[in-house]
C-alpha cells in the first residue's frame, strides 16, 4: 500500500525503513509535544473550566494534558491503521516475518514511534506520577516499533496498535474520576452540602455506561484479543522459522506475553474497582 507522505521524505531513495520515514517519526513527535504543550491546556481549560484551571498539584494538570494528548493519539491510530488492520503476509512462499515491508505499515510504525518517543520520555521525566508499568509499557512498544522498521512483523502492527480501541474510555473514566474527587462527590450524585446535582447525577450515569463501555471493549480487543494475536504471530514465526533471526521473534513473543499479562493485570484491577464501589452500595 501506498505511504501519502513518503513524497516529503528527506532519504526517498535510501534502502532503509527507518530512513525513508524517519520525517514522519519527526513530523509526530513534533505534533504530539505541540499538542502537549499547547493545545491540550486549551482544550482542557475550554472542557473542564475552572476544574482544570484550579488544581493546585503539578503532578495532576500534567496527567489531564497527558490523558487529553492520548485522546488526539487515539484518533490519529484510528486513522492511519484503518487500511491497513486486515492485511496479511502474501501467499508467496518468499515472504516471511523477516522481509516482507508495506510502505503503509510503515508510515503507521513511524507515526506511533514519534507518539511513544514522547510517551516514554514522559513516563521517564515523570517517573514518579507514572511508575514501573506505564515506563515498560512505552518502553515495550518502542522496541516493537524499532523492530517493525528492520522489517519484521509488518503485518502486524496495526493489529497491535488496535489496543488503542480501549483507550478513548479509559480517559474518560479516568476524567470522571479527577472531577468526582475534586467536587467531592458522593455515589448518589449529591454535594457536599446536601443538595443535590442533577448535573452530576447525569454525569454518573454517562460514567457508568462509559464503565460497561470500557470492561466490554478491553476484554474483547486486549483480553480475548491478545492472545489471538500472539497465537497469529507465533503461526507466522513457525511458518518461516528457519529464515528468521531467533532474538526478533523471541523478544517479539517474549514481549507479547508481557502486555498480555499487563492487561489482565489492568483489567483484574478494574474488577476489584467495580467490586470496591458494589460493596459500598
Amino acid at each position: 500500500m501506498q505511504d501519502p507522505l513518503l513524497a516529503y521524505s528527506f532519504f526517498p531513495d535510501s534502502s532503509s525503513i527507518f530512513l525513508r520515514h524517519v520525517h514522519e517519526v519527526l513530523l509526530s513527535l513534533a505534533f504530539y509535544t505541540v499538542c502537549y504543550q499547547y493545545v491540550a491546556p486549551a482544550v482542557n481549560k475550554m472542557v473542564f473550566g475552572e476544574k482544570y484551571t484550579n488544581i493546585k498539584d503539578d503532578g495532576l494538570k500534567i496527567d489531564f494534558d497527558v490523558h487529553t494528548v492520548s485522546m488526539f493519539q487515539c484518533v490519529v491510530t484510528y486513522i492511519s491503521i484503518y487500511p491497513t488492520i486486515f492485511l496479511n503476509l502474501p501467499s508467496d512462499s518468499v515472504y516471511n516475518l523477516g522481509n516482507f515491508a508495506d510502505e503503509r505499515c510503515s508510515m503507521v510504525t513511524a507515526i506511533a514511534m514519534g507518539y511513544f518517543i514522547w510517551d516514554l520520555y514522559l513516563c521517564v521525566r515523570h517517573y514518579d506520577i507514572y511508575g514501573f508499568q506505564f515506563t515498560l509499557h512505552a518502553s515495550a512498544t518502542m522496541y516493537v516499533l524499532c523492530l517493525t522498521m528492520r522489517p519484521f512483523a509488518q503485518t502486524w502492527i496495526s493489529k497491535f496498535l488496535s489496543f488503542e480501541l480501549s483507550t478513548p474510555f479509559v480517559n474518560i473514566n479516568w476524567y470522571f474520576m479527577q472531577i468526582l474527587k475534586n467536587e467531592k462527590i458522593g455515589k448518589s450524585g449529591v454535594n457536599a452540602q446536601g443538595s443535590k446535582s442533577a448535573t452530576m447525577s447525569l454525569l454518573n450515569t454517562f460514567n457508568i455506561v462509559n464503565g460497561i463501555c470500557l470492561m466490554v471493549v478491553f476484554f474483547f480487543v486486549r483480553i480475548i484479543g491478545g492472545p489471538i494475536m500472539l497465537l497469529g504471530v507465533l503461526f507466522d514465526v513457525l511458518e518461516g522459522i528457519n529464515e528468521l533471526p531467533v532474538i526478533h521473534y523471541t523478544m517479539l513473543l517474549s514481549l507479547m506475553i508481557a502486555m498480555e499479562t499487563l492487561s489482565v493485570f489492568w483489567f483484574m484491577k478494574m474488577i476489584k474497582v467495580i467490586r470496591k464501589l458494589t460493596n459500598k452500595k
